[in-house]
């Protein structure tokens, strides 16, 4: 069989709509995303040509869209709650702290120095921490040690919305229940600016159209790559594109450039969203059987090893900031997940405790900016440090 642009798009689409049926079927129990990645990786070992997502058009979709989503995920950020998030930050970092003190000690003892410090950077947060690791072991001759970087970075995602399903359904169901969920109140004059004088609000509705919205989010998108092409060189990966995205998206609806949830009135949001939940699908292709069957043990015993440290370290801390213990899992847990995920996970977990739009939109705005920052915070700037520091160790 030849696998046409028509036929790839639609296989990739295909996958991406079984894993949304088994999702319902089970009431969000088994996360789309887990069936997503365990089709494709099925598909890459079986039938799927290597290129399959890349003849689908949907891996320049992902490429060319995510900072324009991520200008997005800035603007639903509060900016007068902002001052609230250093406890987010607080609870990432005990997680990475949890992490990297237990693989250390007991990883150290069962699997050896260059496993344990070739793993606990993608541990806190996979993507260019894994890479920096990866390199630096493949660098120095250690073989397993890099093979094993390279499948946390690309499967810790399968841990990730199991755990992260389980305690955000419960923190999303414990938060339904208290009554405690405010109505919207955005746009009150506690904002930078009041909607009154929001720059956005000067222009007459009928020009601001689903173009208008979408072209305001490219413009950002398209600055934040710009400038993270200078600022990522100068501090070493660590003030970004994606850092520079979120910022971009915070400050342009705190001064009113453009306004909150903007791809969504542009009309493009779902069909962004598929384009990144399976473009970056495209990293399992590098994942053969033998590389699984080869670092097995070791992966799984890392995991567990973190899993226990964020389980029972974060809700302690948490508590201290007034987060309930499932809370502090789940923002911990963004070590093993990072954006889209943790926005897939999170919407499918809310979506599992109500089906009323009203109260589904209230938990979105409790639960997802302190999700996706925390994603932000580990992966896109610890990490890349905790790496740092690694590569000189190994």
């Amino acid at each position: 069989m030849t696998f046409t642009f028509e036929w790839a798009i639609t296989i990739c689409v295909g996958i991406f709509l079984i894993g949304s049926a088994i999702s319902l079927k089970t009431n969000f129990r088994i996360p789309t995303m887990l069936t997503v990645a365990i089709l494709f990786l099925a598909g890459f070992w079986t039938i799927f040509p290597q290129d399959l997502i890349e003849i689908s058009g949907l891996k320049t979709v992902y490429n060319i869209c995510f900072l324009v989503v991520l200008i997005h995920v800035g603007a639903m950020f509060e900016w007068k709650n902002l001052k609230k998030d250093w406890r987010i930050a607080i609870v990432v970092i005990t997680a990475i702290i949890a992490i990297t003190v237990l693989v250390s000690t007991i990883g150290g003892v069962i699997f050896g120095k260059e496993i344990v410090i070739s793993s606990i950077p993608p541990l806190t947060g996979g993507g260019i921490a894994g890479i920096i690791m990866m390199d630096a072991a493949n660098a120095k001759g250690y073989t397993q040690a890099a093979l094993l970087a390279m499948m946390i970075m690309t499967l810790q995602m399968f841990i990730g919305f199991t755990l992260s399903g389980i305690v955000l359904r419960k923190e999303a169901a414990v938060r339904l229940a208290s009554g405690l969920l405010n109505a919207d109140t955005d746009e009150k004059d506690s904002d930078i600016v009041t909607k009154k004088s929001r720059l956005i609000d000067r222009i007459p509705d009928k020009y601001k159209d689903t173009t208008f919205h979408f072209f305001a989010c490219c413009l950002l998108g398209a600055t934040a790559y710009f400038l993270g092409n200078y600022t990522g060189s100068v501090t070493g990966g660590i003030v970004n594109r994606s850092i520079l995205a979120i910022i971009f998206g915070i400050l342009a609806n705190a001064i009113g450039i453009i306004e909150k949830n903007p791809l969504e009135k542009s009309g493009s949001y779902p069909f962004l969203m598929l384009g990144l939940n399976i473009g970056i699908m495209d990293n399992l292709k590098s994942v053969t059987p033998g590389m699984v069957l080869e670092t097995l043990i070791p992966f799984i015993g890392v995991f567990v090893i973190s899993s226990i440290g964020i389980w029972f370290l974060c809700p302690l801390i948490g508590k201290k900031l007034n987060f309930t213990p499932a809370f502090s899992r789940a923002i911990g847990l963004n070590c093993f997940l990072g954006y889209p995920f943790n926005h897939q996970i999170t919407v499918e977990s809310i979506n599992a405790v109500t089906e009323d739009p009203q109260e589904r939109k209230l938990l979105e705005k409790d639960l997802l900016p302190p999700m996706v920052l925390s994603g932000v915070i580990s992966v896109s700037v610890v990490s890349v440090l905790v790496a740092g520091v690694f590569v000189g160790l190994l």
